[in-house]
């Protein structure tokens, strides 16, 4: 029996930096991600991307990740926004 991988699952960070803005890592859940095909066609809308490093003294970036199971070949734009 052969394995084939069918679908590929991408993950991607957004790295907020808290000297900017300075409620980064405490939006919760609001951190959203909107994933198109490169042709325009919407894949998933408001994906949420979850807390996964608190900014500290040394380093002042909220990091924030999420992810999504994709087709090989597919030509994807994932645009981040914050739910208001």
């Amino acid at each position: 029996m052969d394995l084939v991988a069918q679908k590929y699952l991408l993950i991607g960070h957004i790295q907020v930096d808290t000297s900017l803005w300075h409620a980064a890592d405490s939006v919760g859940d609001s951190v959203l991600v909107d994933i198109h095909h490169q042709s325009g066609g919407v894949v998933s809308l408001n994906n949420h991307a979850h807390l996964v490093s608190e900014p500290n003294k040394t380093n002042p970036v909220a990091v924030y990740q999420y992810s999504h199971w994709a087709q090989l070949g597919d030509k994807l734009i994932f645009t981040p926004h914050h739910e208001r």
